[in-house]
């Protein structure tokens, strides 16, 4: 696999955090996961609108550091920034915030996308005690980002969520989060094709297989977890607490009984004839979420999710047993 180019987005006044995050993906460079630029790979003589615009255009991956200052930056904002959520709803760069101090960053285009470190705390609140362990969360984070398919990147960055969709829930200390799959526009119509609801169910359950793995690989201290991508369509995840087993799970992907979608159950033995909730394709303003029809008391009520929203009731059902 070849690296993926990594653009990172930053404000001058924030470069020694650019340093430190130099640091912390230098062994993803090495191995050729990824392929860092930033502007100080810009030589004297060089146009650097040029050179900043080729860059966010080849990027596969672009990192925003993102702080009052950067927020204040005409130039990140009005330059990189457009470019980069131009190429994110184009499905052909994936953006993921990193956020280094706390400002209103839910505020602009790119709120809705999940950031880094875990719950994206700002590195630098008092929230992280030990910067390593953030900064090694980020690491991991574009890692998990390197290794996913172009194809898997949200084309809907920046969408209104419908008025009823849920706030998304938080992944336990420890966790990352991969950019989410934001619903697929459709034409609004009271009847999605079978190809289109096969393609979103499909869609989704990779991008819920994709955060477990992700977050699991985060985990740290006491609580480990193991997760195992059966085949395309299933994947079994396991929780344990100081070497004691608390929590399994099967997640899988089924049309023949009892609902046609996204399917559960509490145990990580595999099998497909059991399930403890189900989440159908169901539309919604003209386009397709996921919807409870089995388990409502699990997955928070009778609603609307995305394939985000999906995977963190999952979740929370999953690492309830820890409690």
């Amino acid at each position: 696999m070849s690296a993926k180019s990594l653009f990172i987005s930053y404000s001058h006044a924030d470069s020694s955090h650019l340093e430190t995050l130099k640091t912390h993906i230098k062994p993803l460079e090495r191995r050729g996961v990824i392929s860092p630029w930033f502007d100080g790979h810009i030589i004297p003589g060089d146009d650097i609108d040029e050179k900043v615009g080729d860059a966010l255009r080849q990027a596969q991956i672009v990192a925003l550091l993102v702080s009052p200052d950067f927020l204040a930056s005409d130039y990140c904002i009005h330059t990189e920034l457009s470019e980069a959520i131009r190429r994110h709803q184009e499905g052909t760069a994936r953006v993921i915030p990193i956020i280094l101090r706390k400002c209103g960053w839910q505020e602009e285009p790119f709120g809705r996308l999940a950031g880094l470190p875990t719950d994206a705390k700002a590195i630098m609140s008092l929230h992280w005690a030990d910067k390593d362990e953030a900064w090694d969360i980020v690491a991991k984070g574009i890692k998990a980002a390197a290794s996913a398919e172009a194809s898997e990147v949200s084309p809907a960055l920046g969408e209104t969520k419908p008025s009823n969709a849920p706030a998304p829930a938080s992944l336990p200390k420890g966790a990352t989060q991969s950019v989410p799959l934001s619903p697929m526009r459709v034409s609004r119509r009271r009847k999605l094709t079978d190809e289109e609801r096969d393609d979103f169910k499909h869609q989704a359950f990779d991008e819920i297989s994709q955060r477990f793995e992700a977050s699991i690989n985060a985990l740290n201290g006491a609580t480990s977890g193991r997760f195992r991508r059966l085949d395309a369509n299933r994947f079994v995840a396991t929780l344990y607490q100081s070497g004691s087993k608390k929590s399994g799970i099967t997640v899988y992907v089924d049309g023949r009984h009892f609902g046609n979608g996204i399917k559960f159950h509490m145990s990580d033995d595999g099998r497909i004839d059991t399930m403890n909730g189900v989440l159908e394709v169901a539309l919604n303003n003209g386009v397709p979420y996921l919807k409870s029809t089995m388990g409502s008391w699990m997955m928070g009520g009778n609603e609307y999710l995305d394939s985000q929203q999906a995977a963190e009731r999952i979740w929370d059902s999953f690492v309830s047993r820890l409690e």
